[in-house]
């Protein structure tokens, strides 16, 4: 028999049995969930348990106890990878507390189902990556006779979460197969390339960065504002609004592409029961940051010295509920009306909740989809866009007041309202139809460069125009990169998936505060 050795024991928590059953005894007697043993599903976090271990047992707690099957997903942090989910070749995960079972024969149906889909990642993949890990001693003490489902995640677009879900969704409809999605919340920092900031706790007015002279709320109480807002939307159960959340808010969840996945299995079936988040005191003078090692404390500094990241830790549990549906819009009449470059994400999901009933009309006058084949070319050779952004939707619909289209370039189901597309056209697409100087199209950078710093990877491109380099702006998405690949290749990769996935938004805004002259 094969197994994964505990590799994060007495690292990340204890490997002494006795001491780590204490630890995980105490936090369960602390716990203050409410309706413990009723759900099915959950999330929690996978951080250092001196740091999360009170939420984690509020997320176990909660969990039905008799559970037979349990599906852990979680994200990849160590490898990227597409067009398939990995899931454990072995057959026992080990622990302090003893060994726990792996349900086999559910992975050999799903690989057999699918096996393009779901493949099996090498033993060195599987004992690298923590948050799986981090939630089996927990199941181990919680739930000791359930069989573990593993599921990690890398690259995910709409079409392959569905399928995904599609696959899962069967084993939802027993009763003792229960789901726990593995994430922590917002990562904060310039070394997570992300600053979002509100000085006044309102989503609303969250600015892509600090300004000096403009602080407000403490820092950690902004974030927790952000993360508290994604609590919303994940409890009114909306697949498509959370995915227009983290879209709109880059908020750097790292499990959000299975909290998504998550989403697709309950929705429409599911209320939520409950949630609890942990916030010490002394985090109003100190903000935990996570590290490559785990978690450490360290004092707060002045925002504009812009060097501390956070991680905040929620669980959140779901009891199943038949024909309970809530859906969400986008307020509007909130939105600045004019475009901000440096502050595209001070656009937001309101907390009001409607029952629409859209209708649809057709844009006779947008031009055809481009093929898949061409998507690349269309990404590259930006300046061969050069209609008005108003053609680029295909389809518009409307309910109470609430106007949105669907983006011709994404290829996707997303709804953008309507008065945002011409911001949406320039941050993911690049394309800006300005008074001034009219439509502006992003080339190519001309270079690409990667910097290395311990484990972590940041990668930069040179602006076709001058010579200036930009950091972009997130690392999700990019790392599939090849070192070995020449630099014109890496590039040509590099601007395709930071096209497709969001990721340029640095780069575009060099270029754009330029007015498109930068070089000149």
């Amino acid at each position: 028999m094969v197994s994964r050795e505990a590799t994060h024991a007495g690292l990340w928590y204890t490997a002494d049995p006795k001491q780590l059953y204490d630890e995980l005894n105490y936090f369960s007697e602390k716990s203050n969930i409410t309706n413990p043993g009723t759900a099915r599903f959950a999330f929690g976090p996978h951080a250092g348990y001196r740091y999360c271990g009170k939420v984690l047992a509020n997320t176990y707690k909660a969990l039905n106890p008799d559970l037979k099957r349990l599906f852990v997903i979680g994200p990849s942090h160590h490898v990227y990878f597409k067009g398939c989910v990995l899931t454990t070749t072995c057959d026992k995960y080990e622990t302090p507390l003893g060994d726990i079972k792996i349900d086999s024969e559910t992975i050999n149906e799903l690989i057999e189902y699918d096996s393009k889909l779901f493949r099996k990642m090498n033993l060195e993949i599987d004992q690298d990556e923590h948050s799986l890990e981090m939630h089996m001693p927990f199941i181990k003490y919680s739930l000791p006779h359930v069989r573990v489902v593993p599921i990690l995640i890398s690259a995910a677009d709409d079409e392959f979460l569905h399928k995904v879900a599609k696959a899962i969704k069967p084993y939802m409809d027993e009763p003792h197969t229960g789901v726990v999605v593995s994430s922590d919340f917002c990562h904060w920092g310039s070394r997570f390339s992300y600053t979002s900031y509100t000085p006044t706790g309102r989503l609303t007015d969250l600015q892509d960065s600090i300004t000096k002279g403009k602080r407000g709320i403490p820092i950690h109480e902004s974030i927790r504002a952000l993360d508290m807002a994604a609590i919303d939307v994940l409890t009114a159960g909306s697949y498509r609004k959370w995915m227009d959340y983290i879209y709109v808010t880059g908020n750097t969840i790292c499990g959000a592409k299975p909290l998504a996945l998550l989403l697709l299995l309950v929705e429409k079936g599911f209320v939520f029961t409950g949630i609890m988040s942990d916030w010490s005191d002394d985090e109003k003078e100190n903000i935990v940051v996570e590290n490559v090692n785990g978690k450490a404390k360290v004092d707060l500094v002045e925002p504009e010295d812009d060097q501390y990241s956070v991680c905040t830790e929620q669980t959140v549990t779901f009891t199943v509920k038949p024909d309970q549906v809530q859906y969400w819009r986008w307020d509007s009449s909130k939105m600045e009306k004019r475009l901000q470059l440096q502050s595209f994400q001070h656009h937001i999901l309101t907390q009001e909740k409607m029952f629409p009933n859209y209708s649809y009309t057709m844009n006779t006058v947008c031009p055809p989809s481009p093929k898949e084949s061409e998507m690349h070319d269309n990404a590259l050779m930006l300046s061969k866009e050069l209609r008005l952004n108003a053609v680029q939707f295909r389809y518009k619909r409307s309910a109470n007041n609430c106007k949105e289209v669907l983006c011709r370039l994404c290829m996707s189901e997303r709804w953008i309202p309507q008065s945002l597309f011409g911001d949406h056209m320039a941050i993911t697409h690049g394309i800006l139809n300005t008074k001034t100087y009219g439509l502006i199209a992003l080339p190519p950078p001309a270079a690409l460069y990667k910097q290395q710093l311990g484990k972590l990877k940041f990668y930069y491109v040179k602006c076709s125009k001058c010579v200036t380099w930009i950091r972009l702006g997130k690392l999700e998405g990019i790392n599939h990169i090849d070192p070995d690949l020449k630099a014109k290749e890496q590039v040509v990769s590099l601007v395709q998936s930071s096209l497709k996935e969001g990721l340029y938004t640095n780069y575009f805004v060099h270029f754009t505060q330029c007015a498109g002259l930068c070089g000149k």
